[in-house]
């Protein structure tokens, strides 16, 4: 990624000489030579020192180049000015750019009545004025008569007698000039110029007042009174300009109009009645006469469009706004002789046609960021290629919109730690809208917290206190996804502020980031280690809540819940004041501190809280402070720690033993057969929120209906090893299992797939009764009823027809599909 600094500003390519070349040098120079040379032949023959007197020499058609230095000794026009013009078609430049080239003024932010000094000035009537690869610095114009009209206008660049746009600065910088009017520049052009930081006292412009301008950009500018720019006539124009961090009106000039193109301009407004025509431009919150294909900075925040403008002033790659510009419309800039738009600010080609990105920049930026501990260098751009060793380094760079992909390891003390609240630090804070993902997934990724260290600890048991590190703290808008959070420790006593909360994950606003696909484990702070997020298929083990009331919520606090897994944490009421809990599977072994079974729910103030399509496999059901639960479509255990109330607010839930409620031990998989989720829930009660995958990252639907609990049981691996590797099976009703002697057991219901080949099958199976229908793409093809083995041949003729067995029982009857038989060869066998 490149980043536009000063030291980037690149001098235009244009080498015309019009007459004689001088130079001066602040450092080796001598104003008793003759200024003919560079370099020092003699003390007769070299470089003078100052402007003043390097002026002398310069006559109409001549350049004056200077070396590089600052130029803060001298004072021409009365001790008004550092260096002043007054002939015609003379060109002012740098040998070394920008960066290296200062012109120093005097006289700070304020206008004195006869000690300030500006940069420069051109004199009355002259024209062809170029000034290139400057910076003009901390220059003041100065009011010499307080009391009347005479002013010295342009802390940078002044042309003191209106010369309406006559003079040009060439990728030059204006930095802390300020004036009365025209704090930049006053009445002239620029082209790939820096304004930053300049200011005026009047409405005339606190970065400049003229003509016309093309990838330049405006930043941190303000004026005292009204705006930022002021154009002096009708027909001023704007090519690929950015302007950002200003205060004040973006423009200001009574019955006079002006033309934006290709630009961007955020966060201000114009003023007065000018009359603003926009083209392919953002254009903040400006009103125009006349805008086409423009946006406005709301909607592009909205959209994501457009980060923050800071660092390197590049729209994001992914950005409409990376398409906004036509190239087409740069045909028309005024460029002086000798001088084109082919390259931008940071001296990027700038293309001849086509679409570009608006403002200054033609270079987009990536949104993507790379880390890597192991491999990493901080001093790197994080690219790809050269990743960041720490994340710390990769959310220092980003923008909103940016996506961080972490290499797999463990990002722990080596990140530092960083203020997030005013109770704990954090290891890893993501800035806003910014996502972080691990490339690896939670297994192998880890970001690790800290205990607190001596006189900080409040709970020598759990390490907690006001010195402890979290794990990772969330602006808005912010995802983490994939990583194992632990280690993080947050306080552990009296904190009712919840600035201390969230030892794993805080979220700053109620649910304004977003955790998913993460393992939190052994994280502890006075509660909700897990802290006003939403939580997405994450599994949240062995964390600790040290609040000794129902509200110390060990796995999470004031969140979302969804996919997730909740088992094995330490505290009272395992969730707190949840605000949804949808296809959850909470675990048996959530605890009290006491050891005993924790209350799994718990909310307080009154109200109705919905649990959906959730499986709670054991603890205490409560609820508190006149809330009450509603779950819908949830699978309960039996016993007597499940309340009354809840009882009454369930609706199509089971509520049944243990025994049928059996799951893996370490994933939580529901067993085929000992779980009677399987299948059960209704999607129609979820939200969209939900999304599409499981706690594992399985498809969230599989057969047709969701399943009880945040794993989605995939029958399909088992079933395609009974009935063959071929067959492609979409559907089992719930009821159908593995058969003991192999096949399927189809108590009832039906089993459907493709075979993918087209031609002549045959059904193989045996019945205790009931009766068997099979189907080739919705068209029955053949039946059987009674019992003993039984056979239906049938004809496929398209390789994508759904074929479908369907059965029906008797009274205690049953199906064991046998084989399916292709007569070329092809055998699927059911038994």
């Amino acid at each position: 990624m490149k980043r536009l600094g000063i030291g980037m500003i690149a001098i235009a390519a244009a080498t015309t000489v019009f007459g004689d070349e001088w130079y001066v040098d602040p450092v080796n120079g001598l104003d008793t030579r003759d200024g003919t040379t560079s370099n020092v032949v003699s003390e007769a023959k070299g470089p003078r020192k100052t402007l003043e007197k390097a002026m002398d020499l310069v006559n109409a058609g001549d350049t004056l180049w200077l070396l590089p230095g600052e130029y803060s000794e001298g004072s021409m026009r009365d001790g008004r000015t550092r260096i002043y013009v007054s002939k015609n078609n003379v060109k002012v430049r740098s040998t070394d750019g920008a960066s290296k080239t200062f012109i120093v003024g005097e006289g700070g932010t304020t206008i004195a009545s006869t000690s300030s000094k500006s940069c420069a000035q051109v004199a009355s009537g002259f024209t062809g004025v170029i000034f290139e690869g400057i910076t003009f610095k901390d220059g003041c114009g100065q009011r010499h008569d307080i009391g009347g009209t005479i002013r010295d206008n342009g802390g940078g660049i002044g042309d003191y007698t209106e010369g309406r746009g006559n003079i040009w600065a060439v990728d030059c910088i204006f930095t802390n000039c300020y004036a009365y009017m025209g704090g930049g520049m006053y009445f002239g052009n620029a082209l790939r110029c820096r304004f930053v930081n300049c200011g005026a006292e009047n409405s005339g412009g606190a970065v400049a007042r003229g003509k016309n301008f093309a990838f330049c950009l405006f930043d941190g500018c303000a004026t005292s009174s009204i705006s930022t720019f002021t154009p002096f006539t009708s027909g001023n124009k704007f090519y690929n300009c950015t302007f950002c961090g200003n205060v004040g009106n973006a423009f200001y000039q009574n019955s006079l109009t002006h033309s934006v193109l290709n630009s961007i301009i955020v966060g201000y407004e114009k003023n007065g009645s000018v009359g603003m025509y926009a083209t392919n431009s953002v254009m903040g919150t400006a009103s125009c006469a006349d805008a086409f294909n423009c946006l406005t900075d709301t909607s592009v925040a909205d959209s994501g469009l457009v980060p923050p403008l800071k660092g390197d002033f590049r729209v994001n790659e992914s950005s409409t706004v990376a398409r906004l510009g036509d190239a087409s419309l740069l045909a028309g800039f005024p460029a002086p002789t000798g001088y084109s738009l082919d390259k931008d600010l940071a001296g990027d080609a700038v293309p001849s046609s086509g679409s570009m990105p608006a403002g200054c920049l033609v270079e987009t930026r990536s949104c993507h960021l790379y880390v890597d501990c192991e491999n990493g260098d901080d001093g790197s751009d994080g690219s790809q290629g050269h990743p960041y060793k720490t994340i710390r380094a990769a959310t220092t760079n980003a923008l909103s919109g940016d996506i961080i992909h972490v290499a797999p390891g463990t990002y722990g003390a080596a990140e530092g730690s960083q203020t997030a609240t005013s109770k704990i630090k954090a290891r890893v804070v993501v800035p806003v809208d910014v996502t972080l993902e691990s490339t690896a997934g939670a297994e192998k990724t880890f970001i690790v917290g800290e205990a607190a260290t001596e006189s900080q600890i409040d709970n020598a048991e759990y390490g907690t206190g006001t010195n402890a590190v979290r794990c990772v703290y969330a602006k808005s808008g912010a995802t983490v996804r994939g990583f194992t959070l632990t280690g993080g420790r947050g306080v552990g006593t009296g904190d009712y502020s919840n600035n201390g909360n969230g030892a794993a994950f805080m979220s700053a606003a109620d649910r304004a980031a977003t955790l998913e696909d993460c393992i939190v484990s052994n994280n502890a702070s006075y509660r909700g280690v897990i802290f006003q997020a939403v939580v997405k298929r994450c599994r949240v083990f062995e964390n600790v809540g040290t609040r000794a009331d129902n509200v110390s919520g060990p796995a999470g606090s004031s969140c979302s819940w969804y996919n997730c897994i909740i088992d094995k944490n330490r505290g009272m009421g395992a969730i707190q004041a949840a605000y949804a809990v949808e296809s959850c599977t909470i675990g048996a072994n959530n605890v009290e501190h006491n050891g005993g079974l924790s209350q799994v729910l718990y909310w307080y103030g009154a109200g109705k809280r919905s649990v959906v399509n959730t499986a709670i496999l054991g603890g205490r059901f409560y609820v508190g402070g006149g809330a009450a639960i509603c779950c819908t479509n949830c699978l309960l255990v039996d016993d007597t720690f499940l309340l009354n109330d809840i009882r009454e607010r369930a609706y199509n839930c089971i509520i049944t033993n243990s025994a049928a409620m059996q799951v893996e031990a370490k994933t939580y998989r529901p067993v085929l057969g000992s779980f009677v989720g399987i299948d059960r829930g209704d999607a129609a009660y979820s939200t969209a929120a939900l999304g599409d995958r499981d706690a594992y990252g399985m498809p969230r639907i599989l057969n047709g209906a969701i399943d009880m609990g945040a794993v989605e049981y995939d029958w399909r691996p088992t079933f395609a090893h009974e009935i063959g590797r071929r067959f492609n099976m979409t559907y089992a009703s719930p009821s159908v299992t593995t058969n003991a002697m192999g096949g399927l057991l189809v108590p009832d219901g039906a089993v459907a797939g493709t075979v993918g080949m087209a031609g002549p099958y045959e059904f193989t199976f045996g019945m205790t009764g009931g009766s068997a229908q099979v189907y080739v793409g919705g068209v029955l093809v053949g039946e059987a009823s009674g019992t003993g083995e039984k056979l239906i041949r049938f004809n496929v003729a398209n390789a994508d027809d759904e074929i479908r067995f369907v059965y029906t029982p008797d009274a205690g009857s049953t199906a064991i599909l046998k084989e399916l038989a292709n007569k070329h060869g092809f055998i699927i066998t059911f038994w």
